[in-house]
């Protein structure tokens, strides 16, 4: 069986103090994705830093915004033509902002049918 990694031997009050000087995004939560570990210590965001996301230069270049159904940041793509380009960033119906799954799920749901579940990771 492989050693563990260095970073993986620090105690776990030296790795919030390393997480402490990354950036919160993207940083902290592609470290949330490394592995379990990481993915248990890091909350994930909440809805309101989601959209406080948006807006960064991250967000901004690889285009991708929250979606308000499945509280994931997506790409722009998975949202319809109003959202993506009428209901733009910053917007006073951005927090009502959902992406083409989330929509086509509630349909399928409210049509008294059995609807999927929803979640999985944080692009997607």
């Amino acid at each position: 069986m492989p050693s563990p990694s260095p970073l993986m031997t620090l105690p776990r009050e030296l790795h919030l103090s390393i997480i402490d000087q990354l950036d919160f995004f993207p940083s902290s939560m592609t470290l949330r994705l490394a592995n379990t570990y990481f993915y248990t210590l890091l909350k994930p965001l909440n809805y309101q830093e989601m959209l406080a996301v948006e807006k960064s230069d991250y967000a901004l270049f690889h285009d991708v915004v929250p979606c308000h159904g499945c509280r994931r940041l997506r790409p722009g793509h998975k949202f319809n033509e109003y959202q993506r380009h009428v209901c733009v960033r910053g917007c006073q119906h951005r927090e009502e902002r959902t992406c083409i799954e989330c929509n086509v799920r509630a349909i399928y749901d409210s049509s008294g049918k059995e609807g999927g579940g929803g979640g999985g990771g944080l692009f997607q």
